[in-house]
């Protein structure tokens, strides 16, 4: 069994549409129509899987504050640290390189306002 299940509020037939998206364009107007479209307004993400990472940590965040079992919250947490490595990594890479910071701050996974 998932801790974190996705499919939890995604219909066999939205899910089927989601993953037939030829771009993010499409997959951002597909997913509008579900629950986690709703949750997530204003989602202008350039690509299909930048909008899949973002949709997690919203999700993750909300189960952190909702959650009454710890094992959900473990988990949600866990995938809370890993999209901070993430951001880390690109940060030091992003200066490494002689990256613009406006450039490496479009990398970063923040919380949505």
């Amino acid at each position: 069994a998932q801790l974190i299940n996705i499919r939890h509020y995604l219909k066999k037939a939205e899910l089927e549409e989601l993953l037939t998206s030829s771009d993010a364009p499409q997959m951002q107007k597909r997913l509008a129509g579900t629950r986690y479209g709703r949750l997530e307004k204003g989602m202008n993400y350039e690509t299909i899987d930048e909008t899949a990472v973002r949709l997690q940590f919203n999700y993750c965040r909300s189960l952190m504050r909702t959650s009454g079992e710890p094992a959900v919250v473990m988990a949600a947490t866990v995938v809370l640290f890993e999209v901070e490595v993430e951001n880390v990594t690109n940060i030091i890479e992003g200066i490494r390189y002689h990256v613009s910071s406006d450039e490496i701050r479009k990398l970063l996974v923040a919380a949505s306002e």
